[in-house]
């Protein structure tokens, strides 16, 4: 079976512990990981094979529910310009031609109902706008996640 090209680029803002295992972890598939400002290209990892990138955007379930914020104050006024509601922009974001937009949503379901049905909401928007979702326990989890992604994708 003949191997594929795959780069594999890591945000340089994501946290510098999840860059680490995710660089040992590619390093062992003889994968080296690109570190790179991606905010203009959105997401916080690319895996790119000469055909197609998977955009993948991470979020912990507290950064979502931070992300999904409607009411940004600033000294006691709403803010007119902020991170509110960026999730659905930086989702958005992810797609384009030739690109595969995951998020992935890193850490434990809440236990309060409404949080609960509001990320069920969000996987609804996700579905209807062709973004894929997984789910993983915390961030070694999606460490293997991407490291399995990618391992696929070298061997195609």
């Amino acid at each position: 079976m003949k191997s594929m090209t795959v780069n594999v680029f890591v945000d340089a803002y994501e946290p510098a512990k999840m860059k680490e295992k995710l660089k040992e972890k590619l390093e062992e598939l003889d994968i080296q990981l690109i570190v790179k400002d991606l905010r203009k290209d959105g997401g916080d990892y690319v895996i790119n094979t000469s055909s197609i990138e998977y955009h993948i955007e991470r979020k912990t379930i507290n950064d979502m529910f931070i992300s999904l914020s409607r009411n940004v104050y600033e000294h006691g006024e709403p803010k007119k310009e902020g991170r509110e509601r960026r999730l659905f922009t930086q989702l958005l974001k992810l797609k384009g031609e030739k690109r595969i937009p995951i998020l992935v949503i890193e850490g434990e379901l809440p236990d309060d109902p409404v949080k609960r049905h509001t990320l069920i909401g969000v996987e609804e928007w996700c579905i209807r706008n062709g973004i894929f979702v997984i789910h993983t326990q915390d961030s070694e989890d999606t460490v293997y996640a991407l490291v399995k992604l990618t391992k696929k994708l070298s061997s195609d």
